[in-house]
């Protein structure tokens, strides 16, 4: 199946999802509870929608689009999604700026023409910005190896185990607040919190990077389950100099423990970037 421009493509979503949320910003600003409402359901629905084309693409292994032709210039072409939301933001001004002109006593000719052109332009931006997305996301599904890993029983690894209690140990203020704690049984460290798993079972997970040929990577992102053990798998794949993205790191007390083994060298809200000590 292709996905069609302006109807169900990526690009298309993304670009009606901002629009929605710029509009709930005004309605929360102007405190019109029914529309409130109505945008939170409709936002919803899109992230749902969204939803379904991510499975459907990654199930597929492809992405087959229809893109849109468009009269622009080479000059005019964007590539980011904040250059999208940009001109979603730019288009509503012109939008609003021309509904205020015309309701004025003194409507000006002049200003209507350059909010016109302004509005063109943005859209014509938000078009060009589009296409690129979907493009840039075809060759992500198409030229990407995705491997999912189950969760199981128990089980153990040696060089885990032995090096878990540095690993895990976090802060400990962290744990006595929301507590959690690390029991040590057999020379075996487990970490209970909140009720979730047992990191032994995500044990096939954290190290399926490690029976993959490929070794010196520049970059790997760590997110999901288990971790700081992920972390720590991650240092015999990252190649010298290679550099790790660490999610929710900041505010995540039990995931510093890996800083006996990386160091901090860039941050983006919760966002770190580490580098191998």
């Amino acid at each position: 199946m292709s996905y069609i421009t302006n109807i169900d493509t990526l690009s298309a979503l993304l670009d009606r999802l901002i629009s929605e949320n710029i509009k709930l910003y005004f309605f929360k600003k102007d405190g019109i509870d029914e529309n409130i409402e109505h945008q939170e359901k409709v936002i919803s629905s899109i992230k749902d929608r969204l939803f379904v084309l991510f499975d459907d693409v990654y199930f597929e292994g492809k992405y087959e689009y229809i893109s849109e032709k468009r009269t622009y210039k080479p000059e005019d072409i964007v590539e980011t999604l904040e250059e999208l939301i940009n001109n979603d933001i730019t288009t509503g001004e012109g939008d609003r700026a021309n509904l205020k002109e015309s309701t004025s006593d003194n409507p000006s000719l002049k200003h209507f023409t350059r909010n016109h052109k302004l509005i063109r332009k943005a859209n014509e931006q938000r078009a060009v910005a589009k296409n690129k997305l979907d493009e840039q996301f075809k060759g992500l599904i198409e030229n990407v190896e995705f491997y999912c890993v189950q969760e199981h029983d128990e089980k153990f690894d040696l060089d885990l185990d032995k090096n878990a209690p540095t690993i895990l140990h976090g802060s400990a203020e962290w744990h006595k607040k929301h507590g959690s704690e690390l029991n040590v049984k057999d020379d075996r460290t487990y970490w209970t919190t909140r009720g979730v798993k047992d990191w032994h079972c995500y044990m096939d997970y954290i190290r399926y990077p490690l029976s993959l040929t490929h070794r010196n990577y520049d970059v790997a992102l760590v997110d999901g389950r288990a971790r700081a053990m992920c972390a720590y798998v991650a240092l015999s794949l990252l190649k010298d100099g290679g550099h790790l993205l660490f999610h929710d790191f900041t505010h995540r007390g039990y995931y510093h423990g890996v800083l006996e083994y990386f160091s901090i060298v860039d941050q983006s809200e919760s966002l770190v970037v580490l580098k191998k000590k």
